[in-house]
C-alpha cells in the first residue's frame, strides 16, 4: 500500500504536458511529493510537509499555502464495508475546508491516482524547501506533536486566538499546547490520549467562553 509508480505522462488539448501517478494510500506525502519533483511535476509540492499517508491526506482533504489535495486527484480506489473494491473518480466526490465526503461512507482507500501539470524543476525544489524551511521555524516538528488541532476559522487562525488568551504552553498532564504554535499540542514525555482529549476540551471551552468562538477539530478522534 505504499508503492509509488512512475507518472504516465500525457498531452492536453492546450498542449501542456501532464502525468498521472498511481499512488498507494500508505505512501507518505513527502515522498510523493519528492517522487513528483524528480520528474518536474508541480502540484503538490506545497504538501511536502504534511505529516501523514496519501490516505489520510485524502480523507482530510488536507492542504497547505492554498494547496489541497482534492483538485490534483483523478481518482480514489476503497475497499468498501461489504468488502467490494470500488473506483471513485474525481467527480464523485465533494470537498470541503478539511473534509472529503465520499458516497456512503469513506471505506478502507487503498490507492489512489494523482494528475499533475509538467513544471520547472528547480521551481519545484525551491518551493518545497521554503515551505519546509517556514515549517521547522514555526512548529514544533522535533517534538512528538498531533499536528494542527483545530480548524482555522474563516478569516482568522486557531492558533492566534489559542494564544491571545494565554493558553500557549498550558499543559494537562504531559500534553501542552506548543510554545513555539499554539494550535499544536505536543507530547512533554508520557502523554496520554486522555491528557490531549482533556487539553482539546479545555481550549474549546475557553476559546469559547472569551471569544465565543466554536474551534472545531481538525484531527479525527477515534474511541472514547
Amino acid at each position: 500500500f505504499k508503492e509509488i509508480k512512475r507518472p504516465l505522462f500525457f498531452k492536453k488539448e492546450d498542449g501542456k504536458r501532464r502525468a498521472v501517478i498511481k499512488v498507494g494510500a500508505g505512501a507518505k506525502m513527502s515522498y510523493l511529493a519528492k517522487h513528483a519533483a524528480r520528474y518536474s511535476l508541480t502540484g503538490i509540492e506545497r504538501l511536502v510537509g504534511i505529516p501523514g499517508s496519501l490516505g489520510g491526506a485524502i480523507i482530510m482533504n488536507a492542504g497547505a499555502e492554498g494547496t489541497e489535495i482534492g483538485p490534483i486527484l483523478r481518482s480514489v480506489t476503497r475497499i468498501t464495508r461489504n468488502g467490494e473494491i470500488e473506483t471513485l473518480k474525481r467527480e464523485d466526490l465533494s470537498f470541503q475546508y478539511r473534509k472529503t465526503i465520499f458516497p456512503n461512507e469513506p471505506g478502507i482507500i487503498i490507492e489512489a491516482e494523482i494528475e499533475l501539470e509538467e513544471g520547472d524543476r528547480s521551481e519545484i525544489m525551491t518551493t518545497m524547501d521554503r515551505h519546509l524551511s517556514r515549517r521547522a521555524q514555526t512548529q514544533p516538528l522535533t517534538i512528538p506533536n498531533s499536528g494542527s488541532i483545530f480548524k482555522n476559522p474563516e478569516g482568522d487562525a486557531a492558533g492566534r486566538i489559542i494564544e491571545s488568551i494565554g493558553l500557549k504552553g498550558y499543559s494537562i498532564g504531559k500534553a501542552g499546547v506548543s510554545i513555539r504554535h499554539a494550535n499544536f499540542i505536543v507530547n512533554k514525555g508520557g502523554a496520554t490520549a486522555k491528557d490531549v482529549t482533556q487539553l482539546i476540551k479545555h481550549i474549546q471551552k475557553e476559546v469559547k467562553e472569551k471569544t465565543s468562538i466554536d474551534l472545531q477539530t481538525e484531527i479525527v478522534i477515534i474511541g472514547e
